[in-house]
């Protein structure tokens, strides 16, 4: 796999995009790219897991894939970055018995996957669901993940900070399930956001406070 980034200042894409250390890729991407320049590139794997490998603003190539496992027909992957490098990748899973959403974190470009856990999701359990958005927020190392169901049938998303295998749980944002439609979460720099959608007697919105957990990047 072979992946090029156009900066702020260039004019035109390199004429020969880097190698991204991807040999058991297979399936559908995720990419996302920071407010900083970093990058991140995901996919699943031929052995039904997630890669993301980072490239920093200043890198010359791309890092080291990191890699973790996932169940068979799980559904394509959604990844993010932070300014250091930290990452966070979700997908969701088949019914066993019921349709999960799933995430995990791994801090710096080069700390290991924390264990994959459960995101809490409301809505009519009968309708599909998709994993809408993945990143990090801002400058403040919390991962963000947020899922949807098919038909309008709810909405929501959860946040962690990235790496703490200490808590290692999702805390939820909006999953009572009145989110049913609605532009996705917006976030200012310092993780400061809010999310805003329709239900059925008007318009609801939730305001997100990342908390102390900060992560300085130059």
């Amino acid at each position: 796999m072979n992946a090029a980034t156009l900066g702020p200042r260039d004019r035109a894409w390199p004429a020969r995009p880097l190698r991204v250390p991807a040999g058991d890729a297979t399936g559908p991407l995720s990419v996302d790219v920071g407010a900083t320049g970093e990058s991140a590139v995901g996919w699943a794997t031929n052995g039904n897991g997630v890669g993301v490998s980072v490239r920093l603003r200043g890198d010359a190539g791309w890092r080291i894939a990191r890699r973790i496992g996932r169940p068979p027909g799980s559904g394509a992957p959604r990844v993010g970055v932070a300014c250091e490098g930290s990452i966070v990748a979700g997908w969701v899973e088949p019914g066993t018995p019921r349709v999960l959403v799933k995430g995990a974190t791994a801090q710096g470009t080069d700390g290991l996957f924390t264990e994959a856990t459960e995101i809490g999701t409301g809505g009519d359990e009968t309708k599909a669901l998709r994993l809408a958005a993945a990143g990090v927020l801002g400058r403040t190392g919390i991962a963000y993940l947020a899922w949807a169901r098919a038909e309008g049938a709810a909405a929501g998303g959860a946040s962690r900070l990235a790496g703490d295998r200490s808590r290692n749980n999702w805390r939820g944002q909006g999953q009572d399930g009145f989110f049913r439609e609605g532009p996705p979460p917006a976030f200012a720099p310092d993780g400061t956001g809010v999310q805003v959608g329709t239900e059925d007697a008007g318009l609801r919105f939730q305001e997100f406070t990342p908390g102390d957990a900060i992560v300085r990047c130059p």
